[in-house]
């Protein structure tokens, strides 16, 4: 596992590598699929990645350059088409363990997609992973290997490490529950039987110093997500992104019709204090030292702390370094966060704080 700041020190890196498999965890600024493929096609073993908005290495965000990690296990690996149920899934090698995904975070087939996975290898495989593509909000493709990058296409990567999960966002309820009367995916088209906009925006506009629009609607609604109330845990997050003419609200993942949401609000203290809630969750659940250390961490995050994201990494850095002292702090900003939740089902989660320690 490293961080690699240019395409030449990655080719370095990867052409030195005889087995296994290396995941490219690839920021969005200046990234080049074209000559990324060509260093590809010079390695030796299986290469998959995908892009991100950031990535997380040597204690800190960056925006541009790869993280490398290299799994010198046996694996099976499958690209999926996020809009086809998958009749069979190749599982020459490993018959239990971690599943790691990438995926298009804007497909709209990602939730039906991760219920399809969860019924053919939830038993037997804990999973964790994130969605990719740009922070422009625009659908691109994003996810790659050595023969093409695509859209509305998942990497599913399985291995035989045991993984620890940690989950928290430190969003707190300031309003509800509601009822998703209505929704179509990833749309609430009636909250409470009315107008979701007018209903949403009248609790937001009683708390917030901007007023929020439907012209300029994300530069609030991202301290006020919604929550689907969960027994046990926090809320599941569903980030607002805009809002039509009509009033319907787009979130980033989908909503289920008939759900109760609550309106939830963000304090720097209880965002920064939760990542290393979610170091310690994962920290708990280990039985040996882990051999990687994964951290999903929403961008929508680093788009609220601001200039007090560091603080969120550092802790969280910290917190693991504390128990593990050489442990490498790596990860993503990831737009949409996968995971095992405690009871078993596998959940698309926003602004969360993702810890994954895998071992073995």
């Amino acid at each position: 596992y490293m961080y690699c700041e240019t395409l030449s020190s990655l080719s370095t890196e990867l052409t030195q590598l005889s087995s296994g498999i290396a995941v490219v965890f690839a920021a969005e600024k200046d990234f080049d699929y074209v000559a990324l493929q060509v260093v590809m096609k010079e390695t030796k073993i299986t290469v998959v990645g995908a892009f991100f908005p950031g990535v997380i290495a040597e204690g800190q965000v960056r925006h541009s350059g790869f993280v490398l990690k290299h799994f010198d296990s046996s694996f099976d690996l499958q690209l999926c088409d996020s809009k086809k149920v998958i009749q069979e899934f190749s599982r020459n090698n490993i018959s239990a363990g971690t599943g790691i995904i990438l995926m298009d975070a804007l497909s709209q087939w990602n939730q039906a997609f991760l219920k399809t996975i969860f019924y053919k290898l939830g038993k037997d495989f804990k999973f964790i992973g994130g969605g990719a593509g740009s922070l422009e909000l625009v659908q691109k493709p994003c996810v790659f290997d050595k023969d093409g990058i695509y859209i509305d296409k998942a990497i599913i990567l399985l291995l035989q490490e045991k993984v620890a999960i940690g989950l928290q966002h430190g969003y707190y309820r300031m309003a509800g529950p509601f009822v998703a009367t209505r929704t179509e995916g990833k749309k609430i088209v009636e909250l409470n039987w009315e107008n979701p906009y007018e209903v949403y925006s009248n609790i937001v506009n009683q708390d917030s110093s901007i007023p929020i629009t439907k012209e300029d609607f994300l530069s609030v609604s991202k301290c006020y997500p919604l929550g689907l109330g969960h027994k046990g845990h926090e809320d599941i997050v569903r980030d607002p992104i805009f809002a039509d003419s009509d009033g319907s609200i787009h979130c980033i993942d989908a909503v289920p019709e008939h759900a109760a949401l609550y309106v939830l609000k963000g304090d720097k203290t209880k965002l920064i204090e939760a990542a290393s809630s979610s170091c310690i969750e994962a920290l708990s659940q280990l039985t040996d030292e882990p051999s990687h250390c994964l951290i999903i961490d929403c961008v929508s995050r680093e788009l609220f702390l601001g200039d007090d994201f560091g603080k969120e990494i550092k802790i969280a850095s910290d917190t693991l370094t504390k128990r593990f002292k050489n442990m490498q702090i790596e990860g993503v900003l990831s737009m949409g966060e996968v995971s095992t939740f405690k009871n078993g089902r596998l959940e698309i989660y926003n602004k969360t704080f993702l810890t994954t320690l895998l071992y073995v």
